[in-house]
């Protein structure tokens, strides 16, 4: 019986030399054929992620400028999504609700400390987004769609940087209050502007500018047109001393009005007073509730003194006179002045903001780097690799098949010489 014959890999080797044509179209169709499909399944699968750190007054502590809470889920919110999608026509393409039907869209916040930093840019507030790469036609819309998705979170905070200024003097306008009335609030418009001021100077150092002027001079200035403050004190001492009323008719009968409540007021107090002073003294020495009722009575004192302060200051605005012109037109150029002032105030508030909300991409790879579940290197080398085993599959079976025929001819050959 002949040796049974096997297909060795030299035989494989002969076989493919012999059959190179069909060995190459086989390879070349086989591993374009691999490749495609990877990279089809790659493109399909793959995400486009973006880390970076943003940087605005109160994101350490969740807040937004004004106080009000910061979610930084809302980044990727689907009304700024939308949002998004709504302000540039070269994201018409992008099919939002997919997006979130399929959850393909996501951030994470990592707080980085010095500890654990990649390096100093990355301390504080890092953030990553990931949205899946196949709803963009390529790696720069992704980039613009994240870009436009993190702008919008700044312009939020833009507007929620308002200046926290109160204002004073804004309820004077449509009013009938006295002079005295504007005189104090006009005070407390100054404080406040020069608080304000002086928490910038304190937040960001005193070399602070806003449109070229060192808030610390710009403070000085300011106090130097109001006499350092002294200047309502002066208003005041003129008011009173020559009865200046705005209203004299309704002046009258509010002071008269607001008097009678006083004495009111005074009458009671002088009343409770005069009650616990009794209690106290037949009350024995060893009683502890002796301090209470001291501590009261010195309370009750306190309060008698300053009604009897409001009642000197009315009793002086009684029988007042209308103030003249020159002292009208004083009152009115503070009280623009403080409007000005206050507006100034709120711009240069909201542009120092804005010049500490930045965002910086920290990704090793680019602002967005495509995650992609096999890499093109890998999906060559696989499809290589898929290539080849096909050909030698398909090589081989054609051995076979011409092996097979062979010794069939060969089976053959003998019955057709004795049939000769």
């Amino acid at each position: 019986m002949e040796q049974e014959q096997r297909f060795t890999f030299i035989d494989g080797l002969k076989e493919i030399w012999k059959q190179k044509i069909t060995a190459l179209i086989v390879l070349v169709a086989s591993g374009l054929i691999i490749f495609l499909a990877l990279f089809i399944y790659g493109r399909m699968t793959a995400t486009a992620k973006s880390e970076f750190t943003m940087t605005f007054v109160g994101a350490s502590s969740n807040t937004y400028p004004d106080g009000t809470l910061f979610d930084y889920n809302t980044m990727v919110s689907k009304e700024r999504v939308d949002a998004v999608k709504a302000s540039d026509q070269k994201y018409n393409s992008i099919d939002v609700e997919k997006i979130f039907e399929e959850n393909a869209i996501s951030i994470k916040r990592i707080i980085y400390t010095e500890e654990n930093a990649i390096d100093f840019s990355t301390i504080g507030n890092t953030y990553v987004i990931k949205i899946g790469f196949s709803y963009f036609t390529d790696k720069e819309l992704a980039q613009a769609f994240i870009d436009d998705l993190i702008n919008l979170q700044l312009d939020e905070v833009s507007k929620r940087s308002n200046s926290n200024l109160v204002d004073y003097i804004s309820p004077l306008e449509n009013s009938e209050f006295e002079y005295q009335n504007y005189i104090n609030a006009m005070s407390n418009q100054y404080n406040a502007i020069i608080s304000g001021y002086n928490s910038i100077v304190s937040s960001n150092g005193t070399t602070i500018t806003t449109d070229g002027v060192i808030i610390k001079n710009k403070i000085e200035d300011i106090k130097a047109q109001f006499l350092g403050g002294s200047i309502f004190n002066i208003l005041t001492n003129e008011v009173i001393t020559n009865k200046y009323l705005r209203n004299i008719e309704s002046s009258d009968r509010i002071i008269k009005a607001q008097i009678d409540s006083l004495n009111r007021q005074k009458e009671l107090v002088l009343l409770n007073i005069a009650d616990l002073e009794t209690t106290l003294a037949d009350l024995p020495t060893s009683i502890f509730t002796a301090d209470d009722l001291i501590a009261n009575i010195a309370s009750l004192k306190i309060t008698l003194n300053n009604i009897n302060n409001e009642l000197i200051q009315l009793n002086a605005m009684l029988n007042g006179i209308s103030a003249p012109k020159d002292f009208r037109d004083e009152i009115k150029y503070y009280y623009d002045l403080l409007s000005d002032l206050s507006s100034e105030y709120a711009t240069n508030y909201s542009f120092i903001l804005s010049q500490n909300q930045t965002y910086n991409y920290i990704g090793e790879n680019g602002p967005v780097e495509i995650l992609k579940p096999v890499s093109s290197i890998i999906a060559l080398l696989i499809a290589g690799i898929g290539a080849i085993a096909i050909s030698l599959v398909v090589v081989y079976i054609r051995y076979g098949f011409k092996k097979d025929k062979e010794i069939k001819l060969a089976l053959e050959q003998p019955m057709n010489n004795d049939k000769a």
